[in-house]
């Protein structure tokens, strides 16, 4: 991906349903680091793929949707983004209270925007 397109720094996947890790572990191995926004349907999605997304060092804007894997590890990754100004969560069932506080009481540097909905646990 990244030598094709080595000024790529946004990416959307929006109603595919095969996403799962490996596509983010492609996005990794590519060297995908000038990806600034990332938005996905994260149906397939574990915590595994999130610690992965954590590597991309520059994302700014962070967006999954149907976070039904997910589980409060995965949002104890997002510290490892420093320069995450906007993280949206949809419709992860496992985040609990605990977690959230948890991810969010270490420092963020630059994040401005959260938005967490439809989040049955919380």
């Amino acid at each position: 991906m990244a030598s094709f397109l080595p000024k790529l720094d946004s990416v959307l996947c929006d109603g595919v349903l095969a996403l799962h890790d490996e596509f983010i572990q492609t996005m990794i191995i590519k060297k995908c680091d000038t990806i600034t926004d990332l938005q996905l349907d994260g149906g397939n999605l574990t915590d595994e793929g999130v610690e992965m997304i954590s590597e991309l060092m520059y994302l700014r804007r962070l967006r999954i949707q149907y976070c039904d894997n997910l589980t409060d590890e995965a949002i104890l990754d997002f510290h490892h983004l420093r320069y995450l100004e906007e993280l949206s969560l949809t419709r992860a069932h496992s985040f609990t209270a605990r977690g959230i506080v948890a991810a969010f009481s270490r420092p963020r540097h630059f994040i401005r925007i959260v938005e967490i909905t439809e989040c049955s646990g919380l």
